[in-house]
């Protein structure tokens, strides 16, 4: 049973009246592929679309593909098949778009050719790469959308799973959301060879390639650190200071962001700036960093068995799916609050924690109580049923809310 990306496949049909690029990005194997053949089975199915109009031939994964095709051939070879139909639109779909050198001056010459009716989608592994190309190539021409792994609603709604919510939420937190990797929860053997391989390949092609890096090991080894304040409050510098306290290596500002740089733009991780309410901007000095995927994570971090932080990561992942911006938060006399979110001018602050009791309830419920203005105000929890209380801040079981 394949499970359906309904979210993004409305997003895209949302988008089809528009003549922009339109962008998929994510980290290898969480779906693009499979979320552009499902789209395209939706056109297939639309009684306007013939299925020669309908370009999906180029999947730059494939070896083969890539070696024997340029992008003067691509483009020559697009302008022959619409020039069968000329008074009919195509769609035209490229997997792992930035493995084909030069495809943007192929895909410029196709989008700004009038006297063909194209819409293009292209996903790619490597938000940097593509977002410097399209920035320079295509300003203002194209629509992003960055695909995540599975949340948990999409598998507890698809009954592939004949287990528990609780049953799914343990293999969720530890296994992660990789479409791959869900029928496979109860053999682990297997998923952490599959997660394994995944990782190497994220890192190898849309790190250690793209960016020609030599020395890896030194890589991987700042790959492990950085996975390791997965949820913590950290800059640069407290990196660097870590790193050399901890293993009597000296590395530069410059090396330690540019790692973690490298890192984000290949989509395995996602830094969390904190945001100024009062000014409304976004302050980088300080940032927390979560992985894009729970699986991918539980690959590259030495502290396996924490699940707290693993917890917050979880949530965040669901935030950026809910939300039009999240951040990170402080308030004004020091208080620390998880999340602040904002969607259609709206503001939620949130709290996280596995277990909620009275030896964390200053920090959890305490720190929101802090707060002066009537902003939705919200404390996650596994071991509590959902209420509100007398301040109007809601407790909320974390099970419930993540299938709401």
């Amino acid at each position: 049973m394949e499970l359906i990306r309904q979210k993004y496949i409305d997003k895209l049909i949302e988008w089809l009246k528009i003549r922009d690029i339109k962008i998929l990005t994510g980290i290898r194997r969480v779906g693009k592929s499979t979320l552009l053949r499902q789209f395209i089975e939706f056109l297939k199915n639309k009684k306007d679309v013939l299925f020669f109009q309908i370009i999906d031939k180029y999947d730059f994964n494939n070896i083969k593909t890539l070696k024997n095709t340029t992008w003067e051939n691509m483009m020559d070879d697009v302008k022959r098949i619409i020039s069968s139909n000329p008074t009919k639109k195509h769609y035209l779909f490229i997997d792992e778009v930035q493995e084909l050198k030069d495809w943007q001056k192929a895909i410029k010459t196709l989008l700004e050719d009038r006297t063909i009716d194209i819409d293009i989608y292209l996903t790619g592994s490597n938000s940097q790469a593509l977002s410097m190309d399209l920035g320079t190539w295509f300003t203002g021409r194209h629509l992003d959308l960055l695909v995540l792994p599975f949340t948990f609603k999409e598998i507890v709604n698809s009954n592939i799973l004949q287990k528990s919510d609780n049953e799914i939420f343990q293999h969720y937190l530890y296994h992660g959301a990789i479409g791959k990797i869900i029928p496979i929860y109860e053999n682990s053997s297997n998923i952490k060879e599959l997660l394994k391989q995944i990782s190497i390949d994220c890192i190898q092609k849309d790190v250690f390639k793209r960016y020609k890096i030599r020395n890896k090991n030194e890589f991987l080894k700042i790959v492990n650190f950085i996975y390791d304040q997965i949820g913590k409050k950290i800059s640069i510098n407290n990196v660097i200071d870590d790193f050399y306290k901890s293993k009597k290596i000296v590395y530069t500002y410059k090396t330690i962001s540019d790692y973690i740089e490298k890192l984000e733009n290949a989509n395995l991780i996602k830094t969390l700036p904190y945001y100024d309410l009062k000014g409304r901007k976004i302050i980088t000095s300080s940032l927390k960093i979560y992985s894009t995927d729970l699986g991918i994570l539980s690959q590259n971090t030495t502290y396996s068995g924490n699940r707290s932080w693993r917890i917050e990561n979880l949530v965040f992942l669901e935030l950026l799916n809910r939300y039009d911006e999240v951040y990170t938060y402080k308030t004004y006399n020091g208080k620390e609050i998880d999340f602040i979110c904002l969607k259609e001018g709206r503001i939620t602050y949130l709290q996280v924690t596995d277990i909620l009791n009275e030896s964390n309830w200053e920090r959890e419920v305490g720190n929101l109580e802090s707060l002066s203005d009537s902003n939705e105000k919200i404390v996650l929890s596994n071991n509590v049923d959902t209420h509100y209380l007398s301040s109007g801040i809601k407790i909320v079981n974390l099970l419930e809310w993540l299938k709401s």
